[in-house]
């Protein structure tokens, strides 16, 4: 209590006043953390910077054509986009669930936003079997993301990234 009233001139306030003062600098520092950490894991929209990088993202199927596959980041019809087969990796999980891989540009272009922690849409009824296999899908995605970024350090840094092993025996030439 006394951090929230650091800088303020209370002298000649009763302790009601103070007391409420205090009160309300509390309930504004609570409701600053609520929003914090309601926001902490928000879905963001992929940005310009990463247009070039390959992107996974846990989706769930809407619709499956031949030559492209109708899907949405949290299960919500309304946002619902038509992505192309041939751009894409898509791994499916389960009948309603997949793993797709994309380049960023394509994420930018269809307006594809998802968080660090994928959250299914609140307006359809789940089944438990389907809220597990979407927890599933999650865990794939984190080593499907871990993966990306190990290819994209290989590729910025080279493919011949020297490896030393302290067991590997050495050799000299001549040997």
């Amino acid at each position: 209590m006394a951090s929230h009233l650091a800088g303020l001139d209370l002298r000649g306030k009763s302790r009601d006043e103070i007391k409420a003062i205090a009160d309300a600098k509390t309930a504004a520092v609570q409701d600053w953390t609520a929003s914090y950490i309601t926001n902490l894991h928000k879905p963001s929209p992929v940005t310009s910077n990463r247009r070039f990088e390959r992107i996974a993202m846990a989706m769930v199927i809407h619709e499956e054509r031949p030559l492209a596959v109708r899907v949405s980041t949290d299960g919500d019809i309304a946002k619902a986009q038509w992505l192309p087969r041939k751009l894409i990796t898509f791994s499916k999980e389960t009948d309603e669930f997949a793993l797709v891989v994309m380049p960023g540009g394509i994420a930018i272009d269809r307006k594809f936003a998802q968080g660090t922690i994928p959250v299914l849409f609140s307006g359809r009824d789940w089944t438990p079997e389907q809220v597990e296999a979407w927890k599933a899908l999650k865990k794939s995605l984190v080593r499907s993301r871990e993966s990306l970024k190990r290819d994209a350090t290989r590729r910025k840094f080279g493919r011949r990234m020297k490896v030393y092993d302290s067991k590997l025996p050495s050799y000299r030439v001549g040997e």
